[in-house]
């Protein structure tokens, strides 16, 4: 919406004169429809003796589309008139057709909006869950570059868990309990954003029911929006599947405001206060904080009694054998030792494989054998041996 408006005077004497000018726009951005209403006036007034004389000439031009139409109207002192031109004014507002259009246009998603006949398919990921506490993973941790394969999985503290979930369309009613049976999806589904053949039903034992106050619709669609969000958890094992008793959890729901452009339930319509700036207060937008219940306390474990068993006491002789000096001149490099006792292997080898042994003994390149001195001389005699 934009909107100006300029406004001059001049007074002298038995003459007067007013001149103003202004522009109002209003723009609707999608589907794109644009209203415009601009005008200019001029009146100027000489008062005499007896009588006084008035003239004003005036214009204005108010616009539409698309498709593009518009009525000039012209006032003068003797007379007025309007000039149509262009196209008439639409009658109802262009809406968007589909819903996958609108998730494409307005809630950033990509895909197609497919039904599930047969089998479960892949669909926009509407609910987006995410771990708010409690995660004891290594990639975590802010030194963690690159995540590990066994990192995808939440490893998390039993008593620091918390879940969250944002959803990308308002809540209507949101519950929390035990889905039956027939609602378990197939494990090859874990973690992936579906369209199910059949709705997804809680049991009716334990359940807890969320509800906003505030009444929804896709707008550009003209089309109201009933969304119910049930939240459930489903134990994934070796043997299958298994749904989870959620009569002890705690939940509590998150709420935003949302643009009445893009959520009112009313139906647009070409006035200028459409589309606006109002906001939606208090509607639920996903799941702030899920907790399991706070754990029991298992029996205590009490450790057996410990028994001493003290050892006699005892001297350890001295070793009799005398520890020999190296030489002083002695060398730390033990490569021409080394490739020594290699040739001496090839040779045992050579006997072997000769004598009709199997041996899978392969000997190292020169190449890749590495040497480097020793830090100290090399022990020698009976210690050393």
């Amino acid at each position: 919406m934009v909107g100006a408006r300029l406004e001059a005077t001049f007074h002298s004497g038995r003459i007067s004169a007013w001149f103003t000018a202004y522009l109002d726009v209003v723009v609707n951005w999608d589907p794109v429809y644009f209203e415009a209403e601009l005008g200019l006036s001029l009146r100027v007034e000489a008062s005499f003796f007896l009588t006084s004389i008035k003239v004003t000439i005036a214009a204005s031009i108010q616009m539409w589309g698309p498709p593009v139409g518009g009525i000039a109207h012209i006032d003068l002192t003797l007379c007025s008139f309007d000039i149509d031109f262009g196209e008439k004014r639409p009658e109802k507002v262009e809406l968007i057709k589909s819903w996958e259009n609108f998730c494409h246009k307005f809630l950033n998603m990509t895909g197609a909006d497919d039904r599930a006949l047969a089998n479960p398919i892949k669909a926009f990921p509407i609910v987006q869950p995410n771990l708010a506490g409690g995660r004891n993973n290594a990639s975590s941790l802010p030194t963690s570059r690159q995540q590990k394969p066994e990192d995808k999985t939440w490893i998390v503290r039993a008593d620091e868990l918390e879940l969250a979930a944002t959803a990308a369309v308002p809540v209507t009613t949101m519950k929390l309990g035990r889905v039956n049976r027939e609602g378990v999806q197939n494990l090859s589904f874990s973690g992936q954003p579906v369209m199910v053949t059949k709705p997804v039903v809680l049991e009716d034992a334990g359940l807890s029911t969320r509800n906003s106050t505030n009444k929804y619709g896709a707008h550009p669609m003209g089309k109201t929006v009933d969304s119910v969000l049930n939240v459930t958890v489903v134990r994934d094992d070796v043997s299958g599947t298994h749904a989870e008793e959620l009569s002890g959890w705690s939940i509590e729901e998150e709420r935003s405001s949302l643009p009445a452009a893009l959520w009112n339930s009313e139906k647009p319509n070409l006035k200028p206060s459409d589309p606006s700036a109002k906001l939606i207060e208090g509607c639920i937008t996903g799941i702030k904080r899920l907790k399991p219940p706070r754990g029991k306390l298992g029996q205590e474990a009490v450790p057996p009694p410990i028994q001493w068993h003290p050892l006699d006491r005892f001297d350890v002789a001295k070793p009799a054998a005398p520890q020999g000096r190296p030489a002083a001149g002695h060398d730390r490099d033990i490569q021409s030792v080394l490739v020594k006792k290699q040739v001496e292997q090839k040779e045992i080898f050579a006997a072997l494989e000769a004598s009709g042994f199997s041996l899978t003994w392969q000997s190292l390149p020169t190449a890749e054998i590495r040497f480097r001195e020793l830090q100290a001389d090399p022990l020698v005699g009976a210690v050393a041996a």
